[in-house]
């Protein structure tokens, strides 16, 4: 069986270059890298998950995006939750927040794989990074990190019963669909903490939903 998601990228052309373990990702990349310069092709390397300061940039920009559509509809949030593993996403939810004067936001980053301390410290340097973009002081889009490594289960891809649960609870209340990578263990994170009290009822969270719903789907070979 084949990820769909994959069906996808060879639907559009794209040539796969598999490997046996995660690690090997960013050593395979620049090996093919310079193998293609070597034979006068351009070539771009886009970081995994496009997480660098310009990358980020785009969840500046969605929160930039989201708050004038919270103020038209009267909704204030105080924790957004979301899924947290190469760092771009959170620093740039982080870093907006700070820009677009969210301060009371707690960002709150479930991780599907890494420990929290591996991934703070890419999402410190992101950030960072964002702020010498914008020509801000260094160290201004600093925040502390809440990053929850809690319900990796047995790490990247593989699900847990929470996060079948989440997946099965959300589509059946809300329609929404979550992957079974990144969303459903932030939604795991999620359930958890409304369930162990350490959210109040007055309390809002936004959940930001970061796609990925083709991990759900295979296709035989």
């Amino acid at each position: 069986m084949k990820p769909a998601s994959l069906v996808v990228d060879e639907l559009v052309g794209a040539v796969i270059h598999p490997v046996s373990h995660r690690d090997q990702r960013r050593p395979a990349m620049e090996a093919l890298a310079r193998k293609l310069r070597s034979e006068g092709r351009k070539v771009v390397i886009i970081p995994l998950g496009a997480s660098i300061p310009l990358g980020a940039i785009g969840f500046v920009r969605a929160v930039q995006e989201t708050k004038p559509q919270l103020e038209r509809s009267g909704v204030n949030f105080n924790y957004l939750f979301h899924c947290s593993s190469s760092g771009g996403t959170q620093a740039g939810l982080v870093a907006g927040c700070r820009l677009f004067g969210l301060h009371g936001v707690k960002v709150i980053g479930v991780s599907p794989d890494d420990s929290s301390d591996a991934i703070s410290t890419e999402v410190y340097g992101i950030t960072r990074g964002i702020a010498g973009m914008l020509g801000l002081p260094e160290g201004s889009l600093d925040e502390e990190l809440t990053v929850l490594d809690d319900y990796v289960g047995d790490g990247y891809g593989i699900s847990t019963p929470e996060s079948d649960a989440a997946i099965e609870l959300v589509a059946k209340t809300e329609g929404i669909v979550l992957d079974p990578v990144y969303t459903a263990k932030a939604m795991a994170g999620l359930i958890d903490w409304i369930t162990k009290g350490k959210l109040k009822e007055t309390d809002n969270v936004l959940f930001w939903h970061t796609g990925g719903q083709l991990a759900l789907f295979y296709s035989p070979e």
